[in-house]
């Protein structure tokens, strides 16, 4: 099953809430502060004090002042016993380059800017326009049977300031863009199990390629964040028009044969991206 959203979640759950880290969350939970007459837990010098079925009770039958106070309140408590999570996936705007003979490949990546309305992480404030593939593996025990990632190129159109993909007339020129992604694993990554990041992978336009640009080994592998900005290229169709360009790339999150059928139930993620501003 793929799930486009913000990130995408493999979840094992004991209780019924996910939470963004692995363990135990605990915390009590009170009431409003005392208020005179209606809460369970105020004096009245005058009357003696009163409690409610639900929030507490008086102990001592006296009259006044000398009363003792019960109220209650709640503690809580949902069990995580782990996730597989697509945290972010990076945009690539390559330089600027003509088209034409001699200048058709673009070999510096000059930011990672979302440019579609249809990326994950357009105008996103949480994560705006991350740099990294990134993924969490939380799930318990460092087993066999980890995951991969899988990266898969649209057909390029143009675009418009609005973040408007329109499709190009010249359906062989659309799919006849190629992006070569090469891969280096960030130092923050934990590198547990065996994180392989991808080098030298091809990614023609034709919206059915794909390649695989992350893997590892073992689950729970914490973090893996990949960086594509240093070596990758983009070859765009000799004598294309002048335009901005770009096309979606479908990044999809899979667990391995053993790690999803023993602990993620066999589900998937897709999160897309673009690879956007090739300008002629």
């Amino acid at each position: 099953m793929l799930f486009n959203n913000k990130k995408t979640y493999i979840s094992l759950l004991a209780g019924l809430t996910l939470f963004s880290s692995v363990g135990v969350n605990a915390f009590a939970d009170n009431g409003a502060a005392p208020t005179k007459g209606t809460t369970a837990g105020y004096v009245d010098n005058s009357n003696p004090a009163k409690g409610t079925a639900d929030m507490g009770k008086v102990v001592s039958g006296g009259s006044g002042k000398n009363d003792n106070i019960q109220a209650s309140s709640d503690a809580h408590i949902s069990i995580v016993n782990g996730y597989l999570v697509l945290e972010t996936v990076p945009s690539l705007g390559f330089q600027d380059v003509s088209g034409k003979t001699g200048d058709t490949q673009s070999n510096t990546v000059k930011d990672n800017n979302t440019v579609l309305r249809s990326d994950t992480f357009y105008n996103s404030k949480e994560n705006p326009n991350p740099t990294d593939l990134y993924v969490q593996d939380a799930r318990p025990d460092a087993k066999d049977g980890g995951y991969s990632v899988n990266a898969t190129l649209g057909n390029f159109g143009t675009y418009n300031d609005g973040g408007t993909l329109t499709p190009l007339s010249d359906t062989g020129q659309a799919s006849d863009f190629n992006l070569n992604l090469n891969g280096s694993l960030s130092k923050d990554s934990t590198n547990v199990g065996n994180p392989t990041a991808a080098q030298n992978v091809s990614l023609p336009s034709d919206n059915k390629t794909t390649q695989t640009v992350l893997s590892n080994s073992k689950q729970g592998s914490l973090n893996s964040k990949v960086n594509f900005n240093a070596g990758s290229t983009l070859t765009v169709p000799q004598g294309i028009a002048q335009g901005n360009y770009a096309a979606p790339i479908t990044w999809t999150l899979v667990p391995s044969t053993a790690s999803a059928g023993a602990d993620s139930g066999g589900h998937g993620g897709t999160t897309p991206g673009t690879t956007p501003g090739t300008k002629k």
